[in-house]
């Protein structure tokens, strides 16, 4: 598979567009400080990088300010095939600015685009919803992105995955959402998703497209069929989110990007930039674990089973039923594996709805 996807850094129009890339940190923060210096290399340079820290002790915010000084080195990458995206360390120091989530939701902020980066520090969990949405008010406050980037902080980026998700919107002003092909980070040479999925709204249940397949394998003339974009990588044209808002805080975890994608009501199409190569660890911080469902985080299980269910309530209320039967089945799971204290945790959320 072509690294470059044909995308073009020297092309005007692309180079021309004001992106935001927004990064949600939960955790220690060293998978973010890996996304960074990725992310500071790439060819697209007309970009500000937005970080939201939601954890609420405040250590990883000081781990960021710390690297950004240059006071410390990020640990190499446990995948030595990608130590070329992030080796050696950026030039150091990396001007920055940091704010308190409280001084971006008064508009108390005085933006400059010139800064490379901006840190914001908030006082709570809000989940990735809630996360995003913070570095979105100040990508508005501080105006003029043509477009977001939503990338997750477990991620490592190819140098011109920007550019080749701009090629691919620019080309079609009806994309407002478009994903890239995210690679497995430990297993590169193995697909995680070709932009999005597919969803079964009589289960409630996602599916990925290409998930598995060899990363060199060709990627589908036509691109595949999509009912949203994979939230770990997305960019998103500023007309989208001026049309259909930000995303639903209701979900904390999970499904926002199919609420997103759905509350467009086919106002905009999803697109896929094949050249867009971005690796993914895949449940580093909220521990949801794909691969392997036994150690998937209590965190994780319940918050994927209780937007399932807040997404069904919303778009496919007739569909509840069967999506019901299906978490059933995943009690049934749960049991087998010994996890008796999910068992309760998912019959209060069937009974209250996902609330």
């Amino acid at each position: 598979m072509s690294r470059s996807g044909g995308a073009q850094s020297g092309s005007g129009g692309v180079q021309a567009r004001r992106v935001s890339i927004i990064i949600v940190n939960y955790g220690p923060g060293w998978d973010t400080l890996e996304c960074l210096e990725s992310v500071l290399r790439l060819r697209h340079r007309n970009r500000q990088v937005v970080v939201c820290d939601n954890g609420p002790d405040g250590g990883a915010t000081a781990l960021l300010c710390a690297w950004a000084a240059g006071g410390l080195n990020l640990r190499a990458p446990a995948e030595a095939r990608l130590r070329r995206l992030v080796r050696p360390p950026v030039p150091k120091p990396v001007r920055y600015a940091l704010y308190r989530d409280s001084e971006v939701e008064a508009g108390a902020v005085r933006p400059d685009p010139s800064l490379p980066l901006v840190l914001i520090a908030s006082a709570a969990n809000r989940g990735f919803a809630g996360g995003s949405n913070l570095a979105l008010r100040y990508a508005a406050l501080a105006g003029g992105a043509d477009y977001f980037w939503l990338l997750n902080n477990d991620t490592v980026v190819e140098p011109e995955a920007l550019c080749a998700l701009l090629e691919t919107a620019e080309a079609d002003p009806a994309v407002g959402l478009c994903g890239s092909t995210l690679l497995d980070y430990r297993r590169p040479h193995r697909v995680q998703a070709r932009g999005g999925g597919r969803y079964d709204r009589w289960l409630g249940r996602t599916s990925l497209a290409g998930r598995g397949e060899a990363a060199d394998a060709a990627a589908p003339a036509t691109g595949p069929a999509l009912d949203f974009v994979h939230g770990a990588s997305m960019l998103v044209r500023r007309a989208f989110l001026d049309a259909v808002g930000p995303l639903d805080e209701r979900y904390f975890l999970y499904f926002e990007e199919l609420d997103w994608a759905a509350r467009a009501g086919g106002r905009f199409r999803l697109g896929y930039a094949p050249g867009s190569i971005v690796y993914h660890k895949e449940g580093g911080a909220a521990g949801s674990a794909a691969r392997a469902p036994a150690l998937r985080s209590r965190l994780a299980d319940r918050h994927g089973i209780r937007s399932r269910i807040l997404f069904t309530r919303r778009f496919h209320p007739w569909a509840l039923p069967t999506v019901y039967l299906g978490l059933l089945g995943a009690m049934l799971n749960r049991a087998r594996r010994r996890q008796w204290d999910r068992l309760p945790m998912i019959l209060r959320l069937m009974i209250g709805a996902g609330r």
